[in-house]
Parts: C-alpha cells; sequence; structure tokens
C-alpha cells in the first residue's frame, strides 16, 4: 500500500489536473487581455503629461515593464511558500483591478504636479527624463508589479504541478499572449472609440475582479498541497541542466529580450514608411508582435516534455531570429511586387482589398517570422532554467524578469541609439548580429551536442547571412521607388522621431514627408493656403508680438508670420529631422530657419504647454490632419484648455479645421465653442480663433501691418491687399456657430474619437459639411466703428 500510495496520488492529481487546467488557461486569457489593455490606455492618459516624444513613451513602457520585472522576480520567492496559490492568484487579480481603478485620478493628480517640478528643473530633457521616469513608476508600480507575480503565482499552483511542467509553462504563456492580443485589439480598435478610457479601465477592473473570484473558488478543486504531491512531483523530475547551461540561458534570454524589443522598435519605424498614418496601423503592428509571441510558444509548447539539447534548439532559435530580421528588410523592399502578386490572384487579392487589411498583410509578412521564433524561445528558456531543481516557480519568475528587464534596455536601445546612428536597415543588420551572437553563447552551452547537430546550427547561420546579405536590398531606395514612383527623392533622414523626405513629382512640385504622411508642399496653391492661414490671426490682433506655433510643417506659417516687424515666433517642433526637410523649402518659407526671431524647441507641443509660464498673443499651429496616430491631443477640449492658459488676457488661438465629414467638423467646432468665450471663424469656413475677450476687427488697428514694405508684400501675396480685404475673410460669429453645430458630443482626452474614426458614424466617411448655407459671412458684426 505504501508503494501505491504515491502512483494513486499522481492519478487523482491527474484527474483534477485535466479538468481544472484549461479553466485556469481561460483565467489567464482574460487577464492577459486586461494587461493590455491597461497598458494601451496608460500610454495613452501618460502622453497627456508627458507627450508622444520617442523619450516620453519610452518612459511610459519602461515603467510598466520595470513593474512587470519586479512582479515576476519577487513573485517568483513569494510563490515558493504558498499553500493555496489559487487563492494568492485570485486576490492579486482583484489587487490589479482595484488599483487600475485608482489610476485615472492619480494621473488627474499628476498631471497637476508635473509642470510645476518641470519648471523648477527648467527645460533641461536630462533632469525631465528621472522626473518623468519615477513619476511613471510611482503610478504604475503597484498594478504593473502585482500583474508581473501572476505567472509564478500560477505555476505554484498544484494545476501545474507535473513532469509536463515545462509544458505547461508555455501553455500558461501563450493564453496570457493570446489575451493580450485580444486586449490590444480590443483596445484600439472599439474601447477607446467607443466608451472611452475611463470606462474601459472600469471593465477591465471588473474582468480582473471576475478572474479572481473564480480562482478563488477553484482552489478547493485543485488539490492538496501535502507531502505526498510533493513525492509524486519528485519522482515525475526530470534531470537538471548544469548550472553553466542554465547561467547561460539566463543571460541569453535576457539579452534575447534587449534585441526582441531593440527589433520591434526598428520594425514600427520601417513600417510606418509604408502603412498609413492612423492608430490603427500601430494597433495593427502591436497586434501582430503578439501573434507571433503567442503562437510560436503555444506551437513549441507540447514538444518541451522531450529530452532533445534544448539549449542546441535555443541556439538555433537565435539564428532564425536573425534571419528573420533580415527577411522583413527584403520583404519590405519587394513589398510592390508582393502586392502586385496578391492583387493578381483571384484568390488573394481579398487580402489586400481595404487599408486595415493591407495593414496586416505587411506587418505579417515583415515581422510575424521572427515572433512566431521570438515566442518559441520562452517554452525552451523555461525549460532549462525551471525543470530538475527545486523552487520552480522561483527560478521562473528570474528568467522572466530577466527577459523583461532587458526589453526595458533594448526600448531604449532601439530608439535612443541604434535608429538616430545608423538608420533602420543598418540597426537591423546589428541586431541580426547581436542575435547570432546570443545563439553561439548557447551552443556553446550545450551538453554533448553532436557534430552533425552543431554543423547543421552553422551552416543555418551561414545559410542565413550569406544568402541575404548577398542579395542585401537597398531598403530605401525600394521603399520611394514603390511609394513616388516616376518620382525623384531630393533629401531624406532618419531622426529620432521620425524618418522625413523631400520629393519632387513628375510636375516638379516637390512635398514634404514625416513617415508616409504628405506635410507640404511647394506647389503655389497650397503655400498661398498656408500663408492666409498665418496672416489672418495677426490681422485681427494686430498686436500680437509673441507667438507660439505648435507643429513646423515647411515653415510657411513662421515664416510668413516673421514678415510681420516686430513678431517673435517659438515652434514646438516634434522632430528633429523636420528642421533639415524645411531648409529644403527656403524659396518659399522666407528662408525661415535663418531668421533671428525664431526660436524652434524639440518637444511635444502639449508638454510644452503643459508646463510653460510664457504668455502669448497668439497661438497657433500647423494644419496637423485630427485623424494621425497622437494628433487628436491637439484638437481636444483638454488641448484647448491648456492654450488659453498659456494666452495673455487679449491673447488668441488660430485653429484650422479642415472639413472632414459633416459630424467631424461640427463636433470640432463645438469643442472649440466649449472652451473659449469669444469665437468667430474665417476664411473658406476653416479657420476658428478664440479668445477670452470680444473678437473685434479695427480697420485702423489692421492697416498698421501693412505699413512695413515686407509685410505689405507678404501680405498681397497671400491676397491680402488691403485692410478691407482682411474684413472680407470674415465668416461667422460665435452664435452662428453655435446654431449651425447644435448640441451634442465633444472631443475628449478620455475620448478621442476622431482620431479612432472607426467609432465615429459611418466611420469618419460620411457627407460633406455645408459650410456656405449657415454663415452670415457679413464682416459688420465684427467691425470696429469709428
Amino acid at each position: 500500500m505504501t508503494i501505491a500510495a504515491p502512483a494513486a496520488v499522481r492519478s487523482a492529481s491527474v484527474v483534477r489536473t485535466g479538468g481544472l487546467l484549461w479553466g485556469l488557461v481561460a483565467l489567464f486569457f482574460f487577464s492577459g487581455a486586461c494587461g493590455l489593455v491597461y497598458q494601451v490606455l496608460w500610454v495613452r492618459l501618460l502622453s497627456l503629461a508627458f507627450g508622444i516624444t520617442v523619450f516620453a513613451v519610452t518612459v511610459v513602457l519602461a515603467s510598466f515593464m520595470a513593474g512587470l520585472a519586479i512582479g515576476s522576480f519577487f513573485g517568483g520567492r513569494f510563490a515558493e511558500r504558498l499553500r493555496r496559490p489559487l487563492v494568492a492568484y485570485g486576490i492579486v487579480e482583484i489587487g490589479v483591478g482595484l488599483d487600475a481603478l485608482t489610476t485615472p485620478p492619480a494621473f488627474h493628480a499628476m498631471q497637476q504636479l508635473y509642470p510645476a517640478i518641470a519648471q523648477a528643473l527648467g527645460d533641461s530633457e536630462a533632469a525631465l527624463f528621472p522626473v518623468r521616469v519615477g513619476l511613471a513608476f510611482i503610478l504604475l508600480a503597484i498594478p504593473t508589479t502585482l500583474m508581473g507575480a501572476t505567472l509564478p503565482i500560477v505555476v505554484k499552483s498544484s494545476l501545474a504541478r507535473s513532469g509536463e511542467l515545462a509544458d505547461r509553462i508555455g501553455l500558461l504563456y501563450a493564453a496570457n499572449t493570446f489575451g493580450a492580443i485580444t486586449g490590444a485589439a480590443l483596445a484600439g480598435f472599439w474601447l477607446i472609440g467607443d466608451i472611452g478610457i475611463s470606462r474601459s479601465i472600469q471593465i477591465a477592473a471588473a474582468v480582473n475582479a471576475a478572474v479572481g473570484l473564480v480562482a478563488i473558488g477553484m482552489q478547493r478543486l485543485a488539490g492538496p498541497d501535502d507531502g505526498a504531491q510533493e513525492q509524486a512531483r519528485a519522482e515525475d523530475r526530470q534531470p537538471a541542466y548544469s548550472p553553466t547551461a542554465r547561467r547561460v540561458t539566463l543571460l541569453a534570454y535576457g539579452l534575447s529580450g534587449v534585441c526582441s524589443f531593440a527589433y520591434e522598435v526598428v520594425w514600427t519605424r520601417m513600417l510606418a514608411l509604408v502603412l498609413d498614418t492612423s492608430i490603427y496601423a500601430f494597433v495593427t503592428m502591436l497586434t501582430m508582435v503578439l501573434v507571433g509571441i503567442a503562437v510560436g510558444s503555444a506551437v513549441l509548447a507540447p514538444f518541451v516534455r522531450r529530452r532533445w539539447n534544448w539549449p542546441l534548439a535555443f541556439a538555433a532559435l537565435e539564428v532564425a531570429i536573425a534571419a528573420g530580421a533580415l527577411w522583413a528588410i527584403w520583404a519590405i523592399a519587394n513589398l510592390a511586387e508582393i502586392r502586385e502578386f496578391l492583387e493578381s490572384s483571384p484568390s488573394l487579392r481579398r487580402f489586400v482589398a481595404s487599408p486595415t487589411r493591407v495593414n496586416f498583410v505587411v506587418a505579417a509578412l515583415t515581422i510575424l517570422p521572427s515572433t512566431l521564433v521570438i515566442g518559441a524561445t520562452f517554452p525552451i528558456a523555461a525549460r532549462i532554467y525551471t525543470v530538475g531543481v527545486s523552487g520552480s516557480s522561483e527560478r521562473l519568475g528570474e528568467i522572466y524578469a530577466a527577459n523583461v528587464f532587458g526589453a526595458i534596455f533594448g526600448s531604449m536601445l532601439g530608439g535612443f541609439l541604434l535608429l538616430p546612428l545608423f538608420g533602420t536597415q543598418t540597426s537591423l543588420l546589428i541586431l541580426s548580429v547581436a542575435s547570432l551572437g546570443v545563439a553561439a553563447a548557447l551552443a556553446l552551452s550545450a551538453q554533448r551536442p553532436s557534430l552533425p547537430a552543431r554543423g547543421a546550427l552553422v551552416l543555418l547561420a551561414l545559410i542565413a547571412f550569406g544568402g541575404l546579405w548577398a542579395v542585401k536590398p537597398d531598403l530605401y531606395g525600394a521603399l520611394f521607388a514603390t511609394r513616388f514612383p516616376n518620382s525623384e527623392v531630393l533629401w531624406f533622414r532618419e531622426g529620432l522621431e521620425t524618418t522625413v523626405s523631400v520629393v519632387r513629382d513628375p510636375q516638379g512640385v516637390r512635398t514634404l514627408y514625416t513617415n508616409s504622411r504628405g506635410q507640404a508642399n511647394d506647389e503655389s496653391a497650397l503655400v498661398n493656403y498656408h500663408r492666409r492661414i498665418a496672416h489672418m490671426p495677426l490681422l485681427v490682433r494686430p498686436r500680437a508680438s509673441e507667438i507660439l506655433i505648435v507643429g513646423l510643417g515647411g515653415g510657411h506659417t513662421a515664416g510668413s508670420i516673421l514678415q510681420h516687424e516686430g513678431t517673435r515666433v517659438d515652434v514646438i517642433e516634434l522632430s528633429d529631422a523636420v528642421l533639415g526637410g524645411v531648409e529644403q523649402f527656403a524659396r518659399i518659407n522666407y528662408n525661415v530657419m535663418e531668421n533671428p526671431n525664431l526660436s524652434v524647441t524639440l518637444g511635444d507641443g502639449r508638454n510644452y504647454l503643459l508646463t510653460t509660464q510664457k504668455r502669448y498673443g497668439l497661438i497657433t499651429s500647423d494644419t496637423i490632419q485630427p485623424f494621425d496616430a497622437g494628433s487628436t491631443n491637439l484638437y481636444s477640449a483638454g488641448y484647448y484648455g491648456l492654450v488659453l492658459g498659456a494666452l495673455k488676457q487679449d491673447g488668441i488661438m488660430a485653429q484650422w479645421v479642415g472639413p472632414q465629414d459633416d459630424y467631424q467638423y461640427k463636433m470640432m467646432i463645438r469643442t472649440f465653442l466649449s472652451v473659449f468665450p469669444h469665437v468667430t471663424m474665417w476664411l473658406t469656413s476653416d479657420l476658428l480663433i478664440g479668445s477670452r475677450e470680444p473678437i473685434t476687427l479695427d480697420l485702423a488697428e489692421t492697416a498698421r501691418r501693412f505699413e512695413s514694405p515686407r509685410a505689405r508684400a507678404a501680405l498681397q501675396s497671400a491676397q491680402f491687399d488691403n485692410p478691407q480685404s482682411a474684413a472680407n475673410a470674415f465668416v461667422a460669429t460665435r452664435d452662428e456657430l453655435e446654431r449651425y453645430v447644435g448640441e451634442g458630443p465633444i472631443l475628449t482626452d478620455d475620448r478621442p474619437v476622431i482620431e479612432y474614426f472607426r467609432s465615429l458614424p459611418g466611420r469618419g466617411q460620411g457627407e460633406p459639411p455645408d459650410i456656405y448655407a449657415h454663415f452670415s459671412r457679413d464682416p459688420s458684426k465684427v467691425l470696429v466703428r469709428r
């Protein structure tokens, strides 16, 4: 009887495990979905204070991942002492949900605190960087640490105790990542646009609480945690790897995290040149990365119980990752031919039938091969490091933490060093070499690898680099040839934030592009349009001298304003590479970059307004499309509130509201009206001017702007021949605008619906606005009588 007891215990455990394992997989799926929902929402919330620069976004992601790593590391140690691990897991999930509910008000409080700190430190990015890291970590430390602790605690449960530990780790990891895919897609495609950030957090918190309660209820079905079960587990245990192999695996998986996240940063920049500029393109990229990781882990998980030479297999996967990175270069360079092939096939053309489908196909072709292999490395690394040794939960926490800490450094390596110094293509080559280095270290640590196995690994590396390096394409040459057929690329630069290019088309028109978005060109009608937008507010408020412009664009707005004597212009520009592009348009922007009255600050416009103590007579911006990713931050009521706070008492804001469809157009006007006490509309029904004080047009004051020969020439070139021509540009009063837009929703930071235009009626493709029938265009309503 005593001999049969362990077998009986093991049999009962298997029955319980078979019945409950899939329940735990389901719980971990929903936990992963909530985690990615939170990540997407918290990045968005923190961007309202820190901005959307590479530095700011990296701070947020690093803080998020640091919490995960710390939670995994210490959670593994905590899990080893647990006798009721599912109860602990349930409490952790409930804790994540409860703490997540506090994040919106906590972020709001931080947004009130951050300006005072930033003003005390001045404009030093070096000084603000650790402040942002500290504030972000304080806000995210508790929920992310709890999230990181979930995997080792779940592994500790009796549901994951048997000789099949390694493959169950892979299964749970895959389930969690599949949940993350769902969370990323839900947040990006539906939740933010449909119900807003705050309600999305509430829903995710409710799901966390439900997961926690179910996990606590499952504990009584999980079986006893007694010595007999420990004996059964000990009998199932497989031989441990050598200490050297385990140490090398820990280091290699950490370095793999560095390379993997750096790959992701570089892939994002590369795909930004070919995908559209909407938020959905970025959601597609994130989703495809997660799909690869989840599928790779799930496919390999059933095999890791086999007694293969896993260090050598890990090395082979690192070689495959390197090859996949080079494949991405080739695929992007040959994208035109690939798309032509898909469109020519009746059975395949449906995959490129819409922009969203094209985004998914391009992301799948370029980054899915590598991410599949990246996902497969986790169950292997976990097996080598945990199987056959005591404290499996603790060791799992250590190896997962090593990878996540590596990812933190990888995000900085890719964004701060590789891209600015070497560009996209060379960065991918450097990372490929680094992956090969990791593979070599793993191969050397393998226990008694056969000569054919080592030979096969070397051959795979030679094929990967010998073949692909031999046909190494000119990435940018191929991209530009695809995007701009029959056009000439005059100049381009990969900057810290974006890739900027200047292209001349067959008609001789030069266009400035940031990534794939055309920002400005030298076509005469468009240049004239920008100049009129620049001059109009100065004709309404002729005494304005201190001007702030958010976004440099092609330099037309800043150059035109600086033709007026006594004006001084501050520009906040996100991308350093744009400055070089603007120089290519010196002939039409009045050589603005050489004007001594121009001051350019690299950074996020909203973050600048939040922290500046300077007050302006006029604040305006480049004509930024509101549906581009991140752009709605410059059209919301929250943004206009910051602008109002940065204006002098009689200062004005000029806001371009280029007509989209009727719904969006009215929403943008309604939002502007909700903040500024006094509002008028000008030009072709696309320029709003708002102020604290009544907006009137004093033609005698306006005439002062025509006194300077230089200003007069600039005004006349924009069809402002005299003060009366400024009056003729009037469109509507506030009362007229209020009657036109009626009651309805406004654009808020919580629900940036125009950026998430799939949530709009007609998905943002409704009827165009009727901009002519509703406005008086009677300048007498604003003229000052003398």
